[in-house]
This record gives structure tokens, C-alpha cells and sequence, in this order.
């Protein structure tokens, strides 16, 4: 995968069936963590690290690690194709990093 260095990709996640996590960014370093975890494992560059931490999960995820984690990824930037799925299934969109979800209204008494 070391020649796959500086190509985009997309990652997406779906969360609560409601909804498709999704972020888009560039290869800059692939790890050797065989032993560790997942088969897909590498470092990519966002727009904006500092708010794709802050905004990870996008309010719709619960605090546990593993459905914290665990996106699928594809080559190449498919943001428009995701955003168009998830339209046609009717699933809102999440961009990490930029769009955060709406809280839940409180419950009626």
C-alpha cells in the first residue's frame, strides 16, 4: 500500500440506521500494525484535524471505542456519490469534522 501514498479517499460509517458518517482526505503514510486491530490502517491528511477530533462521531455515536472506530474505505473522493446514497435512502449525511447532529428534543411529559 506504500504506493497508494498521496491518493484521496473516503470514509464512511453508518450510524443508528439513520444516518452516514462521512470524511474524505489523503494518504500520507500507511502503518504496520499487523497485530493490532484492523486490516485497513493508515494515516490520512483532513482539512482540519483539530475539528475532525472535536466533531469525530458527529453527535451520533455513543462513547464506546468500537463504534467510535471502524469506517469502511474506498479510493478516491466520493463525497458527492455518498451525500447522493444517502439522499436516495433517505439518510441524512454527517461530513466529520464539519456537520455535528441535532440534539435529541427532550421527551414530552
Amino acid at each position: 500500500m506504500n504506493q497508494d501514498i498521496g491518493r484521496k479517499v473516503t470514509w464512511a460509517k453508518i450510524a443508528n440506521l439513520d444516518s452516514i458518517l462521512l470524511a474524505t482526505g489523503t494518504i500520507s503514510e500507511v502503518c504496520d500494525f499487523d497485530d493490532r486491530g484492523c486490516r485497513t490502517q493508515l494515516v490520512a491528511e483532513v482539512d482540519n484535524a483539530r475539528a475532525m477530533f472535536e466533531k469525530w462521531g458527529a453527535g451520533v455515536l455513543p462513547d464506546g471505542m468500537m463504534t467510535l472506530l471502524h469506517r469502511v474505505l474506498f479510493y478516491g473522493d466520493h463525497a458527492d456519490n455518498v451525500q447522493d446514497l444517502g439522499h436516495l435512502l433517505g439518510l441524512r449525511v454527517l461530513l466529520e469534522g464539519r456537520d455535528m447532529a441535532e440534539p435529541p428534543a427532550p421527551a414530552q411529559t
